[in-house]
């Protein structure tokens, strides 16, 4: 997410460099800071937002009107479409989970709450609407995120969200889970030679440099998998 040059966010061409060559994505900072930049190109007002403390996402609305939407394409969780705050709100169930955008008791607070199957799934993230962040104010957070103990520098990560197959898929280190039409099903990848034909005929993301990713991790005694004779670097 931080350019080559020292403290400066990745340019967009950078961003749609790396989406074309490598099919890579990128945590909440990469994606909902590009997309902040898309918004504004077409006329939206855009805030950024530090639910938890710990996550980046936006608020949107219209120079001419006081509406506002909470809007995150950075989370793991289906939120496919803007949900407008002052009220309590919840995504559409997709693949057994959804969202739940709580309204607080005091003005300007709100509680973001992820379930699956009614179950809530990971902590609540609590903000203010009221609370917003700069550029400036984003990157030491950015930063410390590429730190080697940070939660995405220690693992391998996908997560892919289908939806005209109402489908969830996901890749944590060896461990990939798919979950959709009522049912979760769990496979442990073995070798790398496997990861490879995950990515390509389960995620269609072929170009993802998971190899390199894979022999990083190793290095720093993150993760090991059987690597086959007949696979290159």
């Amino acid at each position: 997410m931080i350019s080559t040059k020292k403290n400066q966010i990745i340019t967009v061409d950078e961003f749609l460099d790396r989406r074309k060559n490598y099919d890579m994505g990128g945590t909440c900072y990469t994606l909902n800071i590009q997309f902040a930049r898309l918004l504004r190109e077409l006329g939206y007002v855009v805030s950024y937002i530090r639910p938890g403390n710990e996550h980046l996402a936006l608020l949107v609305g219209l120079a001419d009107s006081k509406k506002v939407w909470y809007v995150d394409v950075g989370t793991t969780a289906p939120i496919l479409a803007p949900l407008p705050l002052g009220i309590e709100r919840q995504t559409p169930i997709f693949a057994g989970e959804k969202v739940h955008l709580r309204k607080g008791e005091e003005p300007h607070t709100f509680t973001y709450v992820r379930t699956i199957g009614g179950r809530q799934v990971s902590k609540k993230w609590a903000f203010r609407s009221d609370q917003r962040y700069t550029i400036d104010d984003l990157v030491q957070p950015i930063q410390q995120s590429f730190l080697e103990n940070g939660p995405y520098m220690s693992c391998i990560r996908i997560d892919k969200w289908c939806e005209h197959k109402q489908r969830m898929l996901s890749l944590k280190n060896t461990v990939l889970t798919m979950r959709g039409g009522g049912s979760k099903t769990e496979r442990s990848i073995k070798s790398l030679e496997e990861m490879k034909a995950v990515l390509q005929d389960t995620f269609h993301l072929p170009k993802l440099p998971v190899l390199e990713a894979v022999e990083q991790l190793e290095a720093r005694g993150h993760f090991l998998i059987q690597k086959s004779a007949n696979i290159q670097s």
